[in-house]
Parts: C-alpha cells; sequence; structure tokens
C-alpha cells in the first residue's frame, strides 16, 4: 500500500525532476517507510534515491546509490512513497525492476493471491529477487502480457514502463478500491494516487468542475461517474487497462473486467448459503496476508461483525478492533460493537468524535478527502483511523461492498417491490411490503416518497434552498432504479454507491498511514457468486442481506444477527449542524459563493442544515486548494 506518481513527456526537460518530487512530496501521508524515483534519460533508466535516508544492502538494479537532483533531464519519470505492509526488507522497495531490468513499476495496492501467482510462475522458469507482491506483477506481466490482471485478486493501482515495447502499461482493480488519476495534453501525461499530487506538479492549476460542483450541492453527490471534482483531472476507471505508447504519444483504455447479470436458478437457498459463507471466508483469509499485524473496524453492524467473528477464527493472535462511539445518542451503535468484540476476545478501542474537534479539523479532512464531503460521517471514518495509528496498526479491514453485493440499502427493497409486482401482480407485492416492516419504517410510505422523488426534488429544495433559483434549475439530477435487483446492485457498484465510498475510506485511512482492506470489495470470486444469487435470496421475508445472515448465523451473536436497522456510519449530525449553524453561515457568507441567494442566507434560520453544511464545506474546500469559483 502506498503512493504512486508518474510523468510522461513528449521531449526531455529537466523539470520533469522537481515535478515529480512535488508529486511524491504531496504523497508523503501514504507512505512514509520510503521514497524513491526512477528516470528514463537519454543514457538509460536509472533509480535514484528521494528524502528518506537509506543504505542498501543487496545489489539490486532498482536499489538507488544516488539521491535524485533538482534539475535532471528526462522524458519519463516514476516516483513511489511506501508503506511497508508485505516484504519489509530493502527489497520491497520501488519503483522496481525484475533481474533482467526489462520492466520497471510503480505498484499501490495488495495482490493477495501473489503468493500462488509466484509459485505458478516459478514453475514457468521465471525467477525472483524478493518476496513482495510487487514483483509478482512484473514477472505475471512478462509472462502473461496486459491479460495478467485478469489473474490477480486483489486491489492495485500501477504504471509498468516496458522499454521494449516503448510503452507505458497502466491498471487498476476491477471495483476501484484503489485510487488513480490522470491528466494528459499534447506534451504531457501525469498519474497520481491523488488529485493533489496532480496539482502539486505544476502542470495544473486547482480549479473546481462547475458539473461536479452543482452535482454535489443539488443532489448531494459527489464522486459519481466520470465527473471529477477539479477540473482537467479525469479519474482512471475502475476495471480497465491503458497501454500508453510513447513512439506516438497516444494512449489506448480499454476495460477487462465487466460485471454482469447472470443468477444462478438451479442452486438451492441451503445450497448459495453454505457457497456464499466458503466464498466469503476465503476472502476474509487471502487477506489476512500481511507482515504487519492487521486489526478491523467495528461499527457493530452485520459487515463488520462477520469480518471479527471470522477473524477470530482464522488468527490466533491478538485481534484490534475500532469503533466510533457517540454515547447519549439514539444512533450510537457501541453496545452492538461491544458485544461482537467480547465474543470475539479482541482488544476494543473507542473513539468519542465531537463537533468541537471536527471544526478543528475539518480543512485536514477536505485536504485528506481531495474534495468536499457529504456530511461528517467522513470525520467520524477519518477519527477512526487515527485511533488504529495510535495503537500501532498500519492495516484495517472494514465491510464495504456488503451492501452493494447482497442488497443492504433500504432503496433495494424498492427495486425487490417493483419486480415483484410486474412478475406477481400487486397482493404478492403488498406482502413484500408488510414483512418489510422490521426493516423499513412504514414500507408503503417510503414506496411513495421514492416513487416520486424525480419529480418533486426540485420542488421540495427550493421552499428551503439557498441557492438561487437559476442555479437549482441549471441541471435536473435524477436517480433512476433498475428493474432488477441484481443489475441494482451492479449500478450500485459502479457508480452510485461503492466507488465514492471506497474513495472516502482511502482517503481517510491513508491519511494516517494506515492500509483499509476490503474483502467484499476486491474479490473476483466473490463477486461472480453474489452477483449469480437471485435478489429473492438477498432480500427474503422482509430482512436484508438475508443469504449473508445465514451463512454467518454460527457466528454470528443473536443480539446482531437480529439487528435489520441500517445505520449507515451515522453521526449525531443534526445535532452537531445546530450547534456550529453560526459558524457555517459565517464561511458561506465570507466566502461571497456566486450560486448562494444571499437574501435567502440573510434569513435563514435551520430550513436545510444538509444544504448549508454542503455549502460551508465547499467554502472551507475553497479555501484550502487556494482556488476561485
Amino acid at each position: 500500500m502506498c503512493g504512486i506518481a508518474g510523468i510522461i513527456l513528449r521531449t526531455t526537460e529537466a523539470s520533469i525532476s522537481h515535478r515529480i518530487q512535488e508529486m511524491c512530496a504531496a504523497l508523503s501521508h501514504r507512505g512514509p517507510d520510503g521514497d524513491g524515483f526512477m528516470l528514463v534519460t537519454e543514457r538509460g533508466t536509472q533509480p535514484y534515491a528521494g528524502k528518506i535516508k537509506a543504505s542498501y544492502k543487496h545489489p539490486l538494479a532498482y536499489l538507488p546509490s544516488q539521491e535524485i537532483s533538482v534539475e535532471l533531464p528526462a522524458r519519463l519519470a516514476f516516483g513511489h512513497r511506501r508503506l511497508s505492509i508485505i516484504d519489509l526488507t530493502e527489497t520491497g522497495h520501488q519503483p522496481m525492476c525484475d533481474i533482467g531490468q526489462n520492466c520497471w513499476i510503480t505498484f499501490n495496492g495488495e495482490i493477495y493471491n501473489y503468493k500462488e501467482l509466484r509459485e505458478e510462475l516459478l514453475s514457468n522458469g521465471r525467477t525472483f529477487q524478493s518476496q513482495s507482491d510487487t514483483e509478482v506483477i512484473l514477472q505475471a506481466y512478462l509472462e502473461w502480457g496486459p491479460a495478467c490482471v485478469e489473474r490477480f485478486n486483489g486491489m492495485w493501482s500501477f504504471c509498468l514502463y516496458d522499454p521494449s515495447k516503448n510503452l507505458c502499461f497502466l491498471s487498476r482493480d476491477r471495483a476501484g478500491v484503489k485510487p488513480l488519476y490522470y491528466l494528459t495534453s499534447n506534451q504531457y501525461f501525469a498519474f497520481a494516487s491523488e488529485q493533489k499530487a496532480l496539482i502539486a506538479s505544476g502542470l495544473i492549476k486547482a480549479q473546481a468542475n462547475p458539473k461536479a460542483v452543482h452535482q454535489y450541492l443539488v443532489a448531494a453527490q459527489i464522486d459519481q461517474g466520470d465527473v471529477s471534482f477539479f477540473e482537467g483531472i479525469e479519474e482512471f476507471p475502475p476495471g480497465h487497462n491503458m497501454l500508453f505508447n510513447l513512439n506516438q504519444f497516444s494512449f489506448e483504455c480499454r476495460p477487462y473486467y465487466y460485471f454482469t447479470f447472470s443468477e444462478n436458478r438451479q442452486d438451492s437457498y441451503e445450497t448459495l448459503v453454505t457457497k456464499t459463507r466458503s466464498a466469503v471466508d476465503n476472502s476474509i483469509r487471502l487477506r489476512l496476508r500481511s507482515d504487519v499485524p492487521i486489526g478491523t473496524c467495528l461499527s457493530g453492524g452485520i459487515d463488520s461483525s462477520i469480518l471479527l467473528t471470522s477473524m477470530s477464527k482464522m488468527t490466533s493472535g491478538e485481534i484490534h478492533a475500532f469503533t466510533a462511539s457517540f454515547p447519549g445518542f439514539s444512533m450510537d451503535e457501541t453496545s452492538f460493537a461491544k458485544t461482537v468484540a467480547k465474543a470475539s476476545n479482541a482488544i476494543h478501542h473507542l473513539t468519542s468524535p465531537t463537533v468541537e474537534t471536527f471544526l478543528q479539523q475539518i480543512d485536514a479532512i477536505v485536504y485528506a478527502q481531495d474534495t468536499p464531503i457529504w456530511d461528517t460521517s467522513t470525520f467520524a471514518q477519518h477519527a477512526v483511523m487515527q485511533l488504529a495509528r495510535a495503537n500501532g496498526i498500519k492495516v484495517v479491514m472494514d465491510g464495504q461492498g456488503a451492501d452493494e453485493l447482497f442488497g443492504g440499502y433500504h432503496h433495494h427493497f424498492l427495486t425487490q417491490w417493483r419486480e415483484c409486482y410486474r412478475e406477481n401482480g400487486l397482493l404478492p407485492t403488498l406482502q413484500q411490503m408488510h414483512a418489510a416492516n422490521k426493516t423499513i419504517a412504514s414500507p408503503l410510505l417510503f414506496f411513495i416518497k421514492e416513487t416520486y422523488k424525480p419529480r418533486n426534488y426540485l420542488l421540495r429544495q427550493k421552499g428551503s434552498s439557498l441557492l438561487a433559483d437559476d442555479y437549482l434549475k441549471s441541471e435536473l439530477h435524477h436517480y433512476d432504479y433498475e428493474a432488477n435487483l441484481t443489475l441494482q446492485l451492479i449500478q450500485d457498484i459502479q457508480k452510485n454507491r461503492l466507488r465514492p465510498f471506497l474513495k472516502c475510506e482511502d482517503r481517510a485511512s491513508m491519511h494516517v498511514s494506515v492500509e483499509s482492506r476490503t474483502p467484499f470489495s476486491d474479490d473476483p470470486d466473490l463477486f461472480s457468486l453474489a452477483l449469480s444469487i437471485p435478489g429473492k435470496y438477498k432480500i427474503r421475508n422482509g430482512i436484508s442481506k438475508s443469504i449473508l445472515r445465514d451463512a454467518y448465523k454460527d457466528l454470528l451473536p443473536n443480539q446482531i444477527l437480529t439487528r435489520y436497522d441500517k445505520k449507515g456510519f451515522e453521526t449525531p449530525s443534526n445535532n452537531w449542524y445546530s450547534q456550529i449553524r453560526s459558524t457555517m453561515l459565517a464561511s458561506v457568507r465570507s466566502a461571497n459563493l456566486p450560486m448562494v441567494d444571499m437574501k435567502k442566507l440573510e434569513r435563514y434560520s435551520g430550513q436545510n442544515d444538509k444544504l448549508l453544511f454542503r455549502l460551508f464545506v465547499y467554502s472551507r474546500w475553497l479555501n484550502v486548494f487556494s482556488t476561485t469559483h
């Protein structure tokens, strides 16, 4: 787990050395354990050391013998910041090349099945000089070409330089667990793990994308689809490979993985329960591979409880669990988390974020996230990761992705009801709605509200909006539900839900140099199985994620197993908003945002604190990145 950066120039320039160093400096939080560079000059390819001093004992071609200078002419540069997780020795240093110096790579992520791939490659005659998964990627590419990524089980973003073909090969994991961004012109191509590194390169200035700002303020959407918050910076799409032709200075980006709909109508529910248990167990077991201790985030919900109880059965050592606690508030889940921690004999750590601390840290959080945040739950996520780091844990498990695979959100009921109505008529649909009472308060009212939301959204917004009417109406935002639950889950994975959640997960953890592993979000075998399970087995008898619950009913405490509510990592946001309303109003007022109706702002008395919060955070984003609107 690391931070990566790179620049490709059409012609050799001395400025590239300075730019790549600035990019890596902006990523230092992602890798405090080491740094390194690789430059391609007219004299060949050479590794260079950064500012983190190290003495190397092994005579390996990728271990640097000299420090990078400020002005060093080159046409291609790789940079790397290292967080040591697998192969903690110097042989895990990056950028790395293979023994024959046929290829170089800068890599962020983990290939969890690297041991199995290594054995296969050894049997094919490949040789290794480290115990790292990074070298497995190099040898896999040399053996199988770009198709090698189809064999990987894990999370990754990397760029590989192949001098024999004079190309660069970039790739990102299937669901986008690991980030990758790029910018391009007819003179340069640059990539990095975070947008701020591309800003630091000096190749582009920080400027908000008006479309992204509108989506954020009007529809509370961010990091969805292909819209980047920074104008001119593109997000590398998950599940894609890119071949950059250095001779022609052009690239081609193509998908290598598709989330497909293929329901299994042959296996019984009981058989699929068994298969689910096996697939999830295998994913967790693979993600326990590490040369440093692993802890876990624990909310007390189904997903995080499955992770902790499973880890306790698979490992013999101590397990540290980390929980955000909000004593005195109705949404607090601490009692559930304590129940699971006690049943798993985990060492349980609690943190209680406060609104005062939120105000102190908001600018740091915005900088860490690169973009504005939806609500204060992101702050709580940061606090949990800070707690893990303070207790010496560099790797944590988290349950992101389970809701998207197994039907954990309320809108998944809506899709299932519509499907039931088309196939079975009104009475069975009403029976399904009635059964959902145990999960959703007033299911029929929920159905009506969600059905008409796209039609009356702007009407509801206008009455309490702080936005100018013209801005509010300038672009409509509709959320379209799919006709089938599995198709809805795929949409949530690819666009509406999982991608922005994974981005927040990555930034919150890596801001404090912690690697977050998400067994439900990057295992291809689990993807294939989960998306083949019929929707009626995922939401069953009015209970969400039914098949996942039943797969682990022997491990989960009954208090957890019978939890049907959906908290969603909540914080006491409404209470906090009322406490800091005057601060938020002052910040929005001083920012003089053009989309804000100042007359409405002066009359504001708390009608829509969620929108006020977004305006406040956007004003802080403008300040943090010193940009204008």
